[in-house]
C-alpha cells in the first residue's frame, strides 16, 4: 500500500475531511488531495504532523508493519518513487530527510523547531562521531561521519597522500588544468599539447602538471600510433570527489562557526596522541 492510499485510508477512518487533515499540518486541502491522487508527495517535514494528525506512526503512514523485513530504505526508495518527479526535487527530499533523521537520532530535537531553522544549517560533534549540515543555496552539503571502533587514526595515517592532494590543487598551473578538465565531457581524450595551449600554461610546467593530473588520478595514459609515430593520449575521468572536498572548503571558509545551531559534545581529543 502507498503513502497515498494510507493518507486517504487513516483520514477516514477518523472521518476526517480533506480540509481538516490539511488545517491540522497547516497546508490547504487541495495539497491533501494531491498527496492522496498522487499527484504531489508531502514534504519530509510534514510526515510526523501528518502521523499525529491520522493518530498513527510515520512507519505506519508507509505500510510498515512492526515487526516487518522491510528497511529504511526501502521505505525511502517507495517515498521517491510514487509519483515521476525530477531528480533535483528527489535529491531535495533526500537532504531533508537525512537531516531530519540525523536530528532525531543525534539530538531530540522537535520538528517544528527544525522547520524553524532559518537556512537549515546544523553542526553536532559527539565522541563517536559529528554531523553537519548546510542548505545554503550555492553549497548544500550533509555529512554524517560516525568515528571509526578504531578512531580516524588509521584514515590519516597516509598523510603524505593527502598532503599530495592539497599541494596540487594549490598549484595554480594545476588548478587551471583541473578547471580545463572540468569543462569537457566525462571520458574526453586529448593530447597533452591542446591542454597547455587552452590554459595558458608554459611548456616547462607540462612534466609537473601531468604528474599531479595522474597523482590526482583525474587523467589516465593511453599508447596510441598517429602517422607512424607513437603518442600517448590522456583520457579525463570525472572525480565528483574534488568537487565534494571544493563544497566544503567553501563552506569552512565562509561558514565556519555560522551555523544556525551548534552542540559540540566532545570529551575527547579527535585523534588519539602517539606519544
Amino acid at each position: 500500500m502507498k503513502l497515498g492510499e494510507n493518507i486517504r485510508l487513516y483520514r477516514t477512518k477518523l472521518n476526517l475531511t480533506q480540509e481538516a487533515l490539511g488545517e491540522a499540518v497547516g497546508v490547504s486541502a487541495q495539497a491533501v488531495s494531491k498527496w492522496e491522487s498522487y499527484s504531489s508527495l508531502p514534504d519530509t517535514a510534514l510526515l510526523p504532523g501528518i502521523a499525529a494528525a491520522l493518530n498513527v506512526s510515520v512507519d505506519a503512514l508507509f505500510g510498515i508493519v512492526p515487526g516487518s523485513q522491510q528497511t529504511m530504505l526501502e521505505s525511502m526508495y517507495a517515498y521517491h518513487h510514487q509519483t515521476p518527479t525530477d531528480h533535483r526535487t528527489q535529491v531535495q527530499n533526500a537532504w531533508e530527510m537525512a537531516f531530519h533523521g540525523f536530528m532525531s537520532a543525534i539530538w531530540q530535537y522537535a520538528p517544528e523547531n527544525i522547520q524553524a531553522m532559518p537556512s537549515r544549517s546544523v553542526q553536532i560533534q559527539w565522541d563517536e562521531g559529528f554531523g553537519q549540515g548546510w542548505y545554503y543555496p550555492e553549497s548544500p552539503a550533509f555529512v554524517m561521519t560516525p568515528r571509526p571502533a578504531d578512531g580516524w587514526e588509521r584514515v590519516l595515517a597516509d598523510d603524505a597522500q593527502i598532503r599530495t592532494i592539497f599541494g596540487a590543487l594549490a598549484d595554480e598551473e594545476v588548478w587551471k588544468a583541473v578547471l580545463w578538465l572540468m569543462t569537457h565531457k566525462p571520458f574526453y581524450r586529448f593530447l597533452f599539447p591542446v591542454l597547455l595551449r587552452d590554459t595558458g600554461i608554459p611548456t616547462e610546467s607540462e612534466e609537473k602538471v601531468k604528474a599531479a593530473l595522474l597523482k590526482l588520478r583525474l587523467v589516465y595514459e593511453q599508447n596510441i600510433i598517429i602517422d607512424s609515430k607513437p603518442e600517448i593520449m590522456y583520457q579525463y575521468y570525472p572525480k565528483m570527489e574534488i568537487t565534494a572536498l571544493w563544497i566544503q572548503v567553501y563552506n569552512f571558509l565562509y561558514h565556519n562557526n555560522g551555523f544556525d545551531w551548534q552542540q559540540q559534545n566532545l570529551q575527547e581529543p579527535i585523534l588519539k596522541s602517539n606519544a
